[in-house]
């Protein structure tokens, strides 16, 4: 079970796009490795890999069947995100120094 859920959440991080496709893709995830888990119980995280490929092959799965326009908005929303944090980030840092 705990292999499952490190699993899922490495493949989870890597995700973009509308949260809903992503929950879609992460519910139908679960449920093929709940049926695999069926009849392999004490799979590791290497063998779901092997069964399911590794989180970046499903992020390229994922992102094959997803529109390019909602993948190009949602990577520049993070990138935009991340640009500000570590801005708001290096003012905090030079504020303190001052």
């Amino acid at each position: 079970m705990r292999n499952k859920k490190l699993y899922l959440h490495s493949v989870e991080q890597l995700l973009i796009g509308k949260r809903k496709d992503r929950k879609t893709f992460l519910n139908n995830l679960r449920q093929d490795i709940d049926e695999y888990l069926l009849s392999t119980p004490d799979a590791s995280c290497a063998d779901l890999e092997k069964e399911f490929g590794t989180p970046v092959e499903l992020l390229y799965e994922y992102a094959s069947a997803q529109d390019e326009r909602e993948l190009t908005k949602s990577i520049n929303i993070k990138r935009i995100s991340a640009g500000f944090l570590s801005f708001i980030l290096a003012a905090v840092i030079s504020g303190s120094i001052l």
